[in-house]
């Protein structure tokens, strides 16, 4: 079951996982990921990926991680789910800017935007 997410909750949690990969495999290239985050993992990008159904580039993306993996105890390479997870963000549309920066006599360092 995936739980319907919207685009700024989706980049807070591949932005999550990404500091999270980040420094597990900076550590250990080989870590992975396994026990109940594996199920956690493959639930938010399930629904990460039911927010782009015609991006060409998910599509090529076969499920990370199966059922059959979890019911097994396999596990993943971390440095494998954070491929994925830097793909995924990538694909997601840009953020809206906040409008362009303006100058205000309030600011503490008026040349600092």
């Amino acid at each position: 079951m995936t739980t319907a997410i919207d685009l700024p909750q989706a980049r807070r949690i591949l932005r999550a996982l990404k500091a999270t990969l980040d420094g597990i495999t900076a550590k250990d290239p080989e870590q992975e990921v396994q026990g109940i985050a594996l199920p956690a993992v493959d639930a938010a990008l399930s629904a990460i990926r039911g927010l782009l159904p015609n991006s060409p580039v998910l599509s090529q993306i076969d499920d990370l991680i199966s059922p059959a993996m979890i019911e097994g105890g396999e596990t993943v390479r971390a440095v494998d789910v954070l491929l994925v997870v830097n793909i995924m963000f990538a694909a997601l549309p840009r953020e809206a800017s906040p409008g362009p920066a303006v100058w205000s006599p309030d600011r503490p360092d008026p040349f600092r935007f």
